[in-house]
């Protein structure tokens, strides 16, 4: 693996919550979070040439967001005009996932009132517009993009029915149920959607990792990596993922060809926890240049 020398810049966010997501706002950057009392969500802006934190905030929680009933285990996953998603029954493994797609939200969870379900929301009119019913998956990683949505298991979830290998799953627009694409390993380290493509690191045992790419829904495997990362983002024309030591005390950083699987080591960065990339649902981000990642109680700047 080749090595570059990177620039990495640190940032000390300011206290009365917890940042979990960083994400672009025009010329500059919006982090946000939960504050330490009350129900409010905190913000901070941040210049990202000079990360310089402008100024910061509390309000509304930004949507999605999951509304317990403090009387039952049931919970509501609502978006910001007030509209339920789905409610469902709140247990640890049972939480919902969400990610963006082009125009839509899709939201999953696998314990609704009308079981594992699957839905798309519309950015444009804040409507549901796709209701899919899934395989019994717990604690699966979630994808979207021009195709639709994807998920596969992580290191900590599978299939209801315990079945091996674990299968990778595709939702279209549209579509009344989910497509199995790909079987294999036991898990997904990480998932990555963009256009017309995804991206997958898979594991299989407790060390053998295997780097895969499906263009539609037809996958090939085109690399074996030297690291085991546990997320990634995509930003100029490349694939960017990180992964913590075995120490839990540096995070390492590569940038991958999305084409050839060739990786780039760019940085180490020392963290402050096992898993500073472990927030809901995005900690990491590629914008104006650089790489950014949230490790309470900091914000780091790497420039490739």
């Amino acid at each position: 693996m080749r090595a570059l020398a990177a620039v990495v810049a640190t940032l000390w966010l300011p206290a009365g919550g917890t940042f979990s997501s960083v994400r672009p706002a025009g010329n500059e950057l919006l982090l946000s979070g939960y504050a330490q009392t009350g129900t409010a969500c905190i913000r901070a802006t941040v210049d990202p040439v000079r990360l310089k934190l402008l100024r910061t905030s509390r309000g509304p929680c930004p949507a999605p967001r999951v509304v317990y009933d403090p009387r039952s285990f049931w919970a509501a996953v609502v978006l910001g005009n007030g509209r339920a998603v789905f409610r469902f029954q709140s247990y640890s493994d049972t939480q919902p996932e969400w990610a963006f797609g082009p125009g839509a939200l899709w939201v999953y969870d696998v314990n609704t009132d009308r079981g594992p379900e699957l839905a798309r929301v519309s950015l444009a009119s804040g409507r549901v517009v796709q209701r899919v019913r899934m395989p019994k998956m717990f604690r699966p990683l979630l994808a979207a993009d021009l195709d639709g949505a994807w998920l596969v298991p992580a290191t900590n979830g599978g299939l209801g029915d315990g079945s091996q290998p674990q299968p990778l799953l595709h939702v279209a627009l549209g579509a009344t149920r989910a497509e199995v694409v790909h079987r294999g390993g036991r898990a997904a380290l990480w998932l990555l959607a963009h256009g017309h493509t995804v991206w997958m690191e898979q594991i299989a045992g407790r060390t053998t990792v295997s780097l895969w790419r499906f263009d539609g829904t037809k996958g090939r495997e085109f690399a074996r990596p030297g690291y085991i990362a546990a997320d990634a983002v995509w930003g100029a024309g490349s694939l960017w993922v990180a992964g913590a030591d075995a120490h839990c005390t540096t995070e390492a950083f590569v940038r991958v060809d999305p084409d050839t699987g060739r990786a780039t080591r760019v940085a180490r960065v020392k963290t402050g926890s096992c898993e500073p990339l472990a927030g809901d649902p995005h900690a990491l981000l590629y914008s104006h240049g650089a790489l950014f990642f949230l490790d309470e109680p900091w914000l780091h700047r790497i420039e490739p």
